[in-house]
């Protein structure tokens, strides 16, 4: 990767975590050590955003319906999502 970046070359797209280094400003690694494997890391997308990136933690944005959606309409969708 550094040699690509030193000939100028672009990044690919789509950009497929996991499947490369992370290409992002690494702001911080979670449990402090440069390890090989740490926890998490902590880095800044082009945006701007601080973005935590981990392969053990999963984060969820669920979007259900009205306020007057039945309670076991939501906790049936929390159950799956659980793996329960």
């Amino acid at each position: 990767m550094l040699n690509r970046i030193r000939r100028g070359e672009p990044f690919p797209d789509p950009y497929a975590y996991g499947s490369r280094p992370l290409r992002e400003e690494i702001v911080q690694y979670v449990d402090g050590a440069r390890s090989a494997q740490p926890r998490a890391v902590v880095t800044r997308n082009s945006h701007g955003v601080l973005a935590l990136n981990t392969a053990r933690t999963m984060f969820l944005d669920v979007d259900v319906g009205p306020a007057g959606a039945p309670a076991a309409a939501r906790a049936a969708l929390l159950e799956v999502a659980v793996g329960g």
